[in-house]
């Protein structure tokens, strides 16, 4: 009896040791080397059917899956196409929290589209610079078609498809391959986000709560905030824009981030630099990144309070690792007047461009037309990357990726008296003239509708997932 519980203590030992490790090769690996490593790994791997492999056709794999003994992990990183081995965790969450001079105008269109909205908020982006007033603008006007060519790619976790923010709205979805292989390949929103994909993705292009009115929202969903499902969807964005040459046409919203990272200079671990290279990659396509800056600069329940942007991706606007990367467009939270929100985290260096997302309203996934208000950097991001589609048209065809990203830090935005540096969509006093009146506060008695394409709903978008070999990895090394 006592052999038997010392082998079955044993077993539980053994089992216990055995983890799923996320395996990053190194940085120069190809197609054929990679066929080298998936033969090391699936050999030490604990159950070689568990093996999963983050490829595309034609490209090495960005990274593998396996279960793995301690012993196993020494091994390969000893293994000379092994850049570092991380344990699999979630490693990252949602953002969102309970509850300078003035420039000279653009040639806009001649026509141009105006809404009394009840998500006051949108007011903000079209307030003309210098006009402290924002009472007198009860407005939200914008240039009419405007980024009817654009893209949004909103990378999170899914959209409450029947939702009528959507309606009518171009769009598509792209399911990454760990979203499929988890069963998240519904056209809808994962539970792990609780309504707040839908919400952030109704800021960027929604019927009534959104930036862009004309922009494709291109619905990227990834099943979690596991540190390997976030490096697959970048790269999923990546290869989709690049099949579909949108690269100078697609602008990225992220309203998300990592854990807290302590070591926010060099080096960076694995996974970070795995970020960082899928960054790297998009913005070498020419694609903008914008991500929400963090809501963690309030102290909460006792825990610390994080003044400065300590997050993935967006530490990479405020110190970039790699000198030909100019990073992801970083966005802090502000209200209705351009005040900074008490929990919205900043830098000690260059100020942060910020959007309105205090009481901010938006979709409620959980009905079919409800809508709710939520506070919080998640809701900013989303803004700002709409109003960059909407106007990166202005710009010259072919600008360079550098004239692109300064348009963004230099134009679309002014300065609030005694306040923050927000986002503006370029339309002016001539085209958005003030009230003769000033109203009390912010004006939602009337409801106006932008124009709607069609009566179709988010359901009938098209899946255009791009085909991956992750599930079946068969490569030799002569292949």
């Amino acid at each position: 009896m006592m052999i038997l519980t010392l082998l079955a203590l044993s077993c539980v030992r053994i089992l216990a040791a055995v983890q799923d490790y996320v395996i990053y090769p190194v940085t120069t690996i190809n197609v054929q080397s990679a066929a080298i490593l998936h033969s090391a790994i699936v050999a030490l791997a604990e159950d070689s059917s568990k093996v999963y492999v983050s490829t595309f056709p034609g490209y090495p794999p960005a990274f593998w899956v396996a279960p793995l003994t301690p012993q196993a992990v020494s091994e390969l990183e000893q293994h000379p196409l092994v850049e570092g081995i991380q344990i699999d965790k979630i490693g990252g969450e949602p953002f969102a929290t309970s509850q300078p001079e003035a420039l000279a105008p653009r040639a806009l269109p001649h026509y141009l589209t105006q809404f009394t909205p009840t998500a006051t908020e949108l007011r903000v982006l079209s307030q003309p610079s210098g006009e402290a007033n924002l009472n007198r603008y009860k407005n939200y006007v914008y240039a009419s078609h405007a980024g009817e060519k654009f893209f949004v790619y909103h990378i999170e976790t899914g959209i409450n498809a029947d939702h009528v923010e959507f309606h009518g709205r171009r769009g598509e979805w792209v399911f990454t391959d760990l979203a499929r292989r988890a069963g998240e390949d519904k056209k809808d929103e994962a539970a792990v986000t609780r309504g707040h994909s839908t919400c952030t993705a109704s800021k960027a292009t929604g019927n009534l709560y959104g930036a862009s009115k004309y922009a494709t929202l291109v619905v990227v969903k990834m099943p979690d905030f596991s540190d390997k499902a976030m490096v697959e969807a970048l790269r999923t964005a990546y290869h989709h824009i690049k099949q579909h040459d949108r690269g100078q046409r697609s602008v990225i919203t992220i309203s998300w981030g990592s854990l807290r990272i302590y070591n926010k200079r060099m080096p960076l671990d694995t996974w970070g630099k795995a970020m960082e290279d899928a960054l790297v990659g998009l913005d070498h396509a020419g694609v903008i990144v914008v991500c929400a800056a963090g809501n963690h600069a309030q102290e909460y329940w006792g825990r610390a309070a994080r003044t400065y942007v300590d997050t993935i991706p967006a530490v990479f606007d405020i110190n970039s690792h790699a000198p030909h990367n100019r990073g992801p467009v970083a966005v802090g939270n502000c209200n209705n007047v351009g005040k900074r929100y008490v929990d919205s985290q900043t830098t000690p260096h260059a100020e942060l461009l910020h959007a309105p997302g205090v009481g901010a309203r938006c979709a409620d996934a959980h009905t079919r037309d409800g809508s709710l208000l939520w506070t919080g950097t998640s809701l900013s991001a989303p803004l700002v990357a709409g109003v960059i589609a909407g106007s990166l048209p202005l710009l010259p065809s072919g600008a360079s990726v550098w004239n692109r990203r300064a348009f963004v830090d230099v134009e679309l935005g002014w300065t609030r008296p005694g306040a923050r540096r927000v986002i503006w969509n370029l339309v002016d006093k001539a085209n958005n003239p003030p009230s003769p009146s000033v109203s009390g506060g912010d004006n939602t008695s009337s409801l106006g509708s932008p124009h709607i394409l069609s009566n179709y709903s988010a359901a009938d978008w098209p899946d255009t997932s791009l085909p991956q070999s992750s599930l079946n990895w068969t490569l030799t090394a002569d292949a």
